[in-house]
C-alpha cells in the first residue's frame, strides 16, 4: 500500500492567511508614519528582507518580526519603541488557532478507514510547529509527525525511507511539498491555495508523469 504524506499549513489549516492579515497592519503602521509609502513599496521591500532572513536564519518564526522591525528601519529610521511595537504586531497572530480547511477532516478520516498510515511531514520551528499541530484538530489522524527545517529532497529521504516510489506526498508548495518527493521517484499531488507565500513561488510548470493538480482536498479521495 502507498505511503501518505500530507503538509500542515495551508494543506490541512489555513496559514497563509495570517501572515496576510499581519503584513496588511504592519505595512499599514509604516504607512501611518508615512502617508507617502505604497502599501506596494513597504511589502516589497519587507519581501526583500525575508528573503534575506529565510538564508540566514532557516524559517525560525522570530524571523518574521526581524524582517518588518528592519522594514520599518529602512523607512523610517531606527526607533526601539516603535520597532518594538511592530515586532510586537507582526508576532501577534502567530498564537492564533488557524482554521481547517474544508473537507481535509473528512479527507482523512476516510483514507484512515481505507487502511492508509498517514504521515504529516510540515517545516518551520519545532516548537512553534508543535504547538500548532496540537492546537488543531487534526493530530489525532496521523501515525507520525515530522517538523523539518526544510522539506529538501534529502530530509524527504529520509522520513519515506527505501521505497520512495511508494510514497505519496500531498501539499499546498509545489516548492517544497511536490517537486522534492517527484526528485525521489514518488509521486506528488498539489493542492492550490488562494494565496501563497512568496517563498514557495516558482516561475516555471511542472511536467511529470507522477505529478497531479487537484483543486482541493476532497479530490485527494478520487485518487487514493
Amino acid at each position: 500500500m502507498l505511503q501518505v504524506y500530507f503538509d500542515f499549513d495551508d494543506t490541512l489549516v489555513k496559514t497563509q492567511v495570517l501572515f496576510e492579515e499581519s503584513k496588511r497592519d504592519c505595512a499599514h503602521l509604516i504607512q501611518q508614519a508615512n502617508p507617502a509609502l505604497s502599501f506596494e513599496e513597504i511589502i516589497g521591500k519587507f519581501n526583500a528582507r525575508e528573503a534575506q532572513n529565510i538564508k540566514e536564519h532557516g524559517l525560525l518564526s522570530s524571523r518574521f518580526g526581524l524582517s518588518w522591525t528592519e522594514t520599518y528601519a529602512h523607512f523610517l529610521g531606527s526607533n526601539e519603541a516603535e520597532q518594538a511595537a511592530i515586532t510586537s504586531l507582526a508576532m501577534a497572530k502567530k498564537e492564533k488557532k488557524t482554521n481547517p480547511i474544508y473537507g481535509a477532516k473528512k479527507t482523512l478520516e476516510t483514507l484512515r478507514r481505507k487502511g492508509y498510515d498517514l504521515t504529516m511531514i510540515t517545516a518551520g520551528e519545532t516548537t512553534t510547529q508543535k504547538q500548532r499541530v496540537e492546537r488543531s484538530s487534526f493530530e489525532p489522524y496521523f501515525k507520525e509527525i515530522f517538523v523539518v527545517l526544510e522539506k529538501t529532497p534529502a530530509v524527504m529521504q529520509s522520513i519515506v525511507g527505501g521505497r520512495p516510489s511508494d510514497a505519496v506526498m500531498i501539499g499546498n508548495s509545489l516548492k517544497s511539498d511536490v517537486l522534492p518527493i517527484l526528485n525521489l521517484g514518488g509521486i506528488g499531488i498539489h493542492i492550490p491555495y488562494h494565496t501563497t507565500w512568496e517563498y514557495e513561488k516558482i516561475d516555471f510548470e511542472i511536467e511529470h508523469e507522477n505529478f497531479t493538480a487537484l483543486t482541493n482536498i476532497k479530490e485527494v479521495l478520487n485518487i487514493l
